[in-house]
């Protein structure tokens, strides 16, 4: 024991030149940021809904968009489309971004202390240290609002089955010259409705180049014809009302600025909100919503997260899915389940299936008394909303949380397979950078981790858990729980670096100075 307080004496007096080993971010030359992918995913309040809700009315269930991963870098733009599988039944409403004002001031409680304002808070806004205003970063564009595809001109209503818009970019015929002339352009065009009720109108494009004339149809799903026609007497602003309803589907946010992540972590403020609706009377089934990887006429791709100097930043997207009128569910079959997920205890995200598995086939009943076999439920699938803190704070035993037989659960029930017995996932939870697991990060996990990777450096086989749990799984967590700056869940030794020791005694140092330091800032 004493020998060993010794070399933690030693490595103290080398902090200063073990700190100076951290290594810069790197980008390749093809303008692509070499770091571990972020992810954009939508969070549903809720994922099923049952076939009396759907009876009496439409249902509106809010969601939350993130970009999530690490806080060490920085962004210019993030670009996102998404897209329900069947949208006469399921479509976006209310699309709540950075740029939303509102009419009251709120207090908002963070990471980064406490501030007030009038704006939605989104996670690339910031906040004033010293005098706590908030700053909207950048600015968003959506598809709030129906707009012309070819001057970008929001549609309003003209009365029953008849739009109107304008723009000041139009072709325009003049009588004096005999020719056309750029100048304000208005279209009034009258709306067909089709039997699922999506309206539609075309109108006549002059393109003053060439003077060549380009018919352009709109579609307007959802058409409601008793939207209040646009007055002439008022400005835009207060024709507000009558402005056509869009997909809510894009947001495109841009920042010339290199903008970085509010509050110490990624996912402390979402993207962007967005309420999904489920139609009155939809026909019971799954609905998925999915983020688009479409490829766009000008080139660029539908989703997009770009760093600072225009750096494209890889990511992976998760979509989610609605339940309507299912009353049970039976597994089939499981694709790709991890033998064991781990989680860090500041993780206040739910456990979910898409974790660990790529896809839950059941078979399905409906509540009108149908069937549907081999169903992806995925994405319904959880740990009965339970969350990776909340196991590590009330259930944590030998310095970690474990469970070899974690059940799952579908819409507030068990997962059973065919044969009756419950699905299962082995789930370990520990405090990222407690390497000795003794509820705290401490100098001593920085010695252990700098220790465990000289003798892998040497050629040999360490044990980096030492504790008197005989879980199987506790080496690969503690393993889990060393590698600070790519979350690599494999156990392979090789993934502990000397950088991991040097994190972890930084996030001593900072949290010993009384800081508020997050792991998601020394993710690559």
């Amino acid at each position: 024991m004493k020998k060993q307080f010794a070399c933690i004496s030693a490595f103290a007096v080398a902090a200063a030149s073990l700190l100076s080993l951290a290594q810069p971010m790197t980008a390749s030359a093809a303008g692509v940021l070499e770091c571990t992918p972020y992810q954009i995913r939508i969070v549903p309040d809720r994922t099923s809904v049952s076939a009396a809700e759907v009876a009496q009315g439409d249902v509106t269930i809010p969601a939350s968009i993130y970009v999530t991963g690490s806080t060490a870098h920085t962004f210019n733009a993030v670009k996102i489309r998404y897209q329900s599988s069947d949208d006469r039944y399921l479509y976006f409403s209310d699309l709540v971004t950075g740029d939303t004002t509102y009419d009251t001031q709120t207090t908002y409680h963070s990471s980064v202390g406490d501030f007030t304002t009038n704006r939605q808070p989104f996670c690339f806004g910031s906040v004033n240290a010293n005098n706590g205003r908030y700053t909207k970063n950048g600015s968003s564009t959506t598809t709030q609002v129906l707009m012309d595809p070819k001057f970008g001109a929001t549609i309003y209503s003209a009365g029953p089955n008849r739009v109107y818009f304008k723009t000041s970019d139009g072709a325009v015929w003049n009588e004096a010259t005999n020719s056309y002339v750029r100048g304000k352009q208005e279209f009034l065009c009258n709306v067909t409705v089709d039997e699922n009720g999506t309206g539609s109108f075309t109108y006549h494009y002059i393109n003053f180049f060439d003077q060549s004339q380009e018919d352009i149809t709109v579609t307007i799903p959802r058409y409601d014809a008793t939207i209040p026609a646009y007055d002439s007497t008022k400005n835009d602003q207060q024709n507000a009302a009558s402005a056509i309803p869009g997909a809510c589907d894009r947001v495109f946010w841009l920042n010339q600025n290199d903008t970085s992540f509010l509050g110490n972590a990624s996912d402390e403020f979402p993207f962007c909100r967005v309420n999904l609706v489920i139609s009155k009377d939809t026909p019971s089934g799954v609905y998925d919503i999915n983020f688009s990887s479409e490829k766009l006429s000008s080139g660029s791709n539908a989703c997009e997260v770009i760093g600072s100097s225009n750096k494209d930043i890889p990511f992976e997207t998760l979509g989610t899915s609605i339940a309507v009128g299912v009353e049970d569910a039976e597994v089939v079959s499981i694709r790709s389940q991890k033998d064991a997920a781990f989680y860090t205890a500041d993780d206040n995200d739910s456990i979910l299936a898409t974790d660990f598995a790529s896809g839950i086939l059941a078979n399905l009943k409906f509540a009108d008394g149908t069937t549907e076999e081999n169903v992806d439920i995925t994405n319904l699938v959880d740990c009965y909303g339970i969350t990776p803190k909340k196991l590590y704070d009330s259930q944590a035993k030998d310095g970690f949380y474990a469970s070899e037989n974690a059940p799952l659960y579908y819409n507030g029930k068990v997962l059973k397979q065919t044969d009756g017995s419950a699905v299962t996932q082995n789930i370990l939870v520990g405090m990222k950078g407690d390497v000795d697991f003794d509820g705290d990060v401490t100098i001593n996990d920085a010695y252990l981790t700098l220790c465990y990777y000289a003798e892998v450096f040497a050629g040999k086989m360490p044990s980096l858990y030492s504790g008197p749990s005989s879980n199987s799984y506790a080496e690969r967590l503690a393993i889990f729980l060393a590698d600070t700056d790519t979350y690599n869940e494999s156990g392979d030794p090789g993934c502990i670096l000397i950088d991991d020791a040097r994190n972890i005694l930084q996030y001593y140092s900072d949290a010993s100075a009384g800081a508020s330091p997050s792991w998601n800032g020394y993710i690559k």
